[in-house]
């Protein structure tokens, strides 16, 4: 148990301020990163170790903090692929004239400074609840799950007829 408080208190100084492009020096050794390294694999944070030790000198990365590299590359091979999928999602339910909204961690991507810092997902989109149905059961089908949220998770401040109705959001499972 020791030893997990202790590798856990070192992935806590490691992600700490690392949204940032430029996050804080690291002031702690290597081999202590390298430690941990299991830990933040194991969390999906491996590319975001990775960002963080990135500016170490070659030769004082074990074969830990080089599997972070490597989480890094697959998770930013991942983005360019959902990125080209989300393009082709929006084009056809554009084309259909639907006006999608991304939502949830494809949309607070944006903000990491690197794409492949984060573990791809599904997608996730809003749209009109009518339009939603009109292109599942249209001639440009896609393979669409559509899910209706209560309304109580978008707040108490919706009318009545929205509540009632409430968003439509779809999921496109990973390489569906």
């Amino acid at each position: 148990m020791d030893c997990l408080h202790s590798n856990g208190g070192t992935v806590a100084t490691i992600l700490a301020g690392i949204w940032r492009r430029f996050p804080p020096k690291l002031e702690i050794p290597a081999a202590k990163v390298a430690s941990a390294a299991p830990l933040l694999l194991k969390s999906g944070a491996g590319a975001l170790g990775w960002w963080r030790v990135r500016h170490l000198s070659p030769e004082t990365l074990s074969f830990s903090l080089r599997r972070l590299y490597i989480t890094y590359l697959r998770y930013a091979v991942q983005a360019a692929e959902y990125e080209a999928e989300i393009g082709n999602v929006f084009s056809a339910l554009r084309s259909s004239g639907i006006e999608p909204i991304l939502i949830k961690g494809w949309a607070i991507a944006r903000v990491y400074p690197e794409a492949g810092l984060r573990p791809c997902g599904d997608i996730d989109l809003c749209v009109s609840p009518y339009a939603g149905r009109e292109f599942v059961s249209g001639p440009r089908r896609l393979a669409l799950v559509f899910r209706a949220f209560p309304s109580s998770e978008f707040g108490k401040a919706r009318n009545t007829s929205a509540r009632r109705r409430g968003p439509l959001t779809n999921s496109l499972p990973a390489y569906a």
